[in-house]
């Protein structure tokens, strides 16, 4: 397991709050007027235009926020399958990390905020990915 990420996916959302949304992999919103579905999805980091990628309109769950950050990650590869790589997860483990209803109880679910996510990580580490 890739703590160091982890730690600093963890301190990133917090800081960006209004970047994290773990409802999808990435998500480009450029006008905060329009609805959800209005944005551009994306399962893998460059589906997203190139200057999107960071942008303060672009969100990202904690499998996006892996590949945002690693120096290591393989662009077009979908998020789900290039975080577990840089996250160092067993698919079991990145199941309970990368999909919120599989969170256990206390730690938010898909609408979680940025902190309840934060302290899913802590304790995901803690527990070494089993729970």
């Amino acid at each position: 397991m890739n703590v160091r990420l982890l730690r600093e996916i963890a301190k990133v959302i917090q800081e960006k709050p209004r970047q994290f949304n773990m409802r999808f992999w990435h998500l480009d919103k450029k006008n905060k007027l329009f609805s959800w579905s209005d944005g551009i999805k994306a399962d893998a980091l460059c589906e997203l235009p190139e200057d999107r990628r960071i942008a303060c309109t672009t969100t990202h769950c904690i499998a996006g926020w892996a590949q945002v950050l690693s120096p290591d990650r393989k662009c077009k590869v979908k998020a789900e399958k290039d975080a577990r790589r840089l996250l160092e997860l067993t698919p079991k483990q990145a199941y309970r990390l990368f999909y919120a209803d599989n969170w256990p109880k206390g730690f938010g679910h898909w609408k979680s905020t940025a902190k309840q996510a934060a302290a899913r990580i802590e304790h995901f580490i803690k527990t070494a990915g089993e729970e």
